[in-house]
């Protein structure tokens, strides 16, 4: 008898397994779709648990205005990642592109290498990019007609499948390098139309590798180097 209920209490805690990931805030008051699938899901609680772990870490130990401008780039991420509603497989894309970002910026990063650096041109587009191995500081800047433009401004973007992610002021930024060429893309969330003006619009913009020049040191954004 004491050896089958040994056996029973065994095979009870193996069928258990280990414990259910809980997310970062209280389940039984999730009220909209993203939380909910959130809650239902084991991974996407896990990655929750990890991105507020990864938010604070971000914040701690910089300046107020640091802190300020990470707050502000969370809360136009989250309108982001609710856009996905209740799709579990959008929401994971999502908030592990979040989470290499928020990784980024709290990680010290290598000394600026050639990679990829330097001054791109492309008719009347213009980037300035500093590899630093893990992660690229970019700029983009598009002059388009009745002078309109389009301008990131300095962004960081982390190192993702093969290329570079970044989520700023509510709008992913990908950097891929295909063969010779190094190609930007924006997305199409709604928080991209306010890095443009009224007539302007990021597509995708295709520069030659071969045909940048080396990068102003110092430099902070596109539109203070005087354009291509």
């Amino acid at each position: 008898m004491r050896w089958t209920r040994l056996s029973a209490t065994l095979a009870a805690l193996f069928l258990a397994g280990p414990a259910s990931a809980q997310p970062s805030f209280d389940c039984a008051r999730a009220s909209t779709a993203p939380e909910k699938a959130i809650c239902a899901s084991p991974v996407l609680s896990q990655l929750d648990r990890q991105l507020a772990d990864s938010y604070g870490a971000a914040r701690s130990g910089v300046s107020s205005a640091q802190a300020d401008a990470i707050r502000r780039d969370q809360i136009a991420w989250i309108g982001v990642r609710d856009s996905c509603g209740a799709d579990a497989a959008c929401l994971e894309a999502q908030m592990r592109n979040r989470l290499l970002v928020l990784q980024a910026s709290g990680v010290a990063v290598a000394p600026a290498s050639t990679g990829l650096s330097g001054t791109y041109c492309a008719g009347d587009d213009m980037m300035l990019v500093e590899d630093h191995g893990n992660v690229v500081d970019f700029d983009m800047l598009s002059f388009q007609g009745g002078g309109h433009s389009c301008g990131t401004g300095k962004v960081r973007a982390a190192r993702t499948g093969d290329g570079y992610a970044a989520i700023s002021g509510g709008c992913t930024f990908r950097l891929v390098q295909r063969g010779g060429t190094l190609v930007f893309t924006a997305g199409d969330e709604a928080g991209c139309r306010n890095f443009c003006g009224m007539r302007a619009m990021f597509g995708t913009h295709v520069f030659q590798i071969s045909d940048r020049r080396p990068l102003t040191p110092g430099w902070t954004t596109a539109a203070e180097t005087g354009g291509c």
